[in-house]
């Protein structure tokens, strides 16, 4: 069942594009309307899902509500979606066989930071909060400031974390951060 603050959002898109697609805005929004288990979508023109400039395709990149878990639906999520583009895109797109929906990739973030406190007994205290704030401000959806979460393809850079990490109580400088990134191949 529709709850009413989902009915008055999707409402404009219908009465704008009357379930067409015909700008980037209408693509995403159909996405969004196809499946409720869909958080953000960025669509790519002319991108391939290697990344690569491809004439013509269209790659739909989906983060699923259930990115945190071990069993995924996305093969449920991509179906509907490419059910739905099919009905509302132009055929150009919709059945040139470069239409790709696909699920987003996950970057593991690993940070080694080496930093001073004020006293020794908060040690274990700081150790706690910077780890915990830490993985909140790294999560995708929950992460970076206010809680607005990364948009897809956003990623946090060493000056990001620095000046996050440095709001940790007790924390008297920081004198070094080491960032590294892996692609995970599943979630």
């Amino acid at each position: 069942k529709e709850t009413m603050e989902s009915a008055l959002q999707r409402g404009p898109y219908l009465i704008r594009s009357r379930s067409q697609a015909v700008s980037r805005e209408d693509y995403l929004d159909i996405v969004k309307e196809s499946d409720r288990n869909i958080i953000q979508v960025s669509c790519l023109s002319h991108i391939n899902p290697q990344g690569k400039r491809e004439l013509g395709a269209l790659t739909i990149a989906i983060l699923p509500l259930n990115y945190n878990s071990t069993y995924s639906h996305f093969a449920d999520i991509r179906q509907n979606v490419i059910n739905r583009l099919k009905k509302a895109c132009p055929s150009v797109i919709a059945f040139n066989n470069k239409l790709y929906v696909i699920e987003v990739m996950y970057l593991q973030i690993s940070t080694n930071i080496e930093l001073v406190i004020a006293d020794y007994n908060d040690y274990q205290y700081v150790l706690n909060q910077t780890e915990r704030n830490l993985n909140l401000f790294l999560d995708p959806v929950l992460g970076n400031y206010g809680g607005q979460g990364w948009k897809i393809g956003q990623f946090p850079n060493r000056e990001k974390i620095y000046n996050f990490v440095k709001t940790t109580d007790k924390i008297k400088h920081i004198s070094n951060i080491n960032i590294t990134a892996a692609l995970l191949t599943s979630n």
